[in-house]
């Protein structure tokens, strides 16, 4: 990365953003942008996982949702939604509620 970069970059960036990673390099720019670039790619990589926990965190509270709605004879759309596909193939092995 050349310098004229760096400083543009920075700029856009503003130093209030870049002090931690100016304070961890020693007040050196390219370093200093180098960890910031290291610090995105890792929260990007982060951000992956966090997202599939998500969608799973939120399928197992659907579940248990729809699955206590039947038990306690609830009616509506969220209960008579036809359950999901997981739920479906454990549902061969499990005894009734009803």
């Amino acid at each position: 990365m050349s310098s004229i970069y760096n400083r543009t970059v920075a700029q856009r960036l503003t130093r209030e953003r870049l002090s931690s990673y100016l304070s961890e390099t020693g007040g050196d720019l390219r370093e200093a942008l180098g960890l910031y670039d290291w610090n995105i790619r890792a929260g990007a990589a982060m951000h992956e996982d966090i997202g599939r926990f998500e969608v799973v965190f939120r399928n197992i509270v659907a579940d248990t949702l729809v699955e206590h709605g039947e038990i306690s004879g609830w009616e509506g759309p969220l209960v008579s939604a036809a359950p999901p596909v997981s739920r479906q193939a454990a549902r061969t092995d499990e005894p009734s509620h009803r």
